[in-house]
């Protein structure tokens, strides 16, 4: 299945023809970054502006989306909310024609390919919890204001239920 990894292996699928097309597209990306910049910060604060966000894995709210360090700048090349009732929000989007994805199932400590590390269940107790409540919304170039508004009303519109 996706996501799960019996065996170490190399993602290295970019070829001659791939690289050509990166070259060209190269000269958008900041502008694709910005524009997914500010989908992430309409994200934050429609949740925070209704109660429901806020950001910090520690911090006591539904729905803790992706802090952004002073220091840095985020590029939200996925925008990954934490909620603990993940995989019910998950099907209500579904049910609602928002797609979204569970990146890391299953804990890189847990899969079977690095079984040979000795690891078990709740050693990595942090690691194990996020793979439960870590759930990416839609963010993505171009993507319209009509859309957004949908994405994160629908979210809010769940834990309102």
């Amino acid at each position: 299945p996706k996501y799960f990894h019996k065996f170490v292996g190399i993602n290295s699928r970019l070829d001659t023809i791939q690289a050509a097309v990166l070259l060209v597209k190269f000269k958008y990306l900041e502008k694709w970054i910005e524009e997914r910049r500010k989908i992430a910060h309409f994200y934050k604060k429609f949740f925070e502006d209704r109660g429901l966000g806020c950001e910090g894995m520690n911090a006591d709210c539904e729905i803790k989306v992706p802090m952004e360090c002073p220091y840095s700048r985020h590029t939200y090349n996925q925008f990954i909310i934490r909620v603990k009732k993940r995989d019910s929000l998950k099907k209500f989007l579904a049910d609602r024609g928002i797609g979204t994805a569970i990146y890391y199932p299953l804990p890189l400590h847990l899969q079977e390919a690095f079984s040979n590390l000795g690891y078990r269940e709740g050693d990595l107790p942090e690691s194990e919890r996020a793979s439960r409540e870590t759930l990416a919304i839609p963010v993505f170039p171009r993507m319209k204001k009509d859309e957004m508004e949908y994405v994160a009303s629908t979210i809010v519109e769940f834990f309102r239920k």
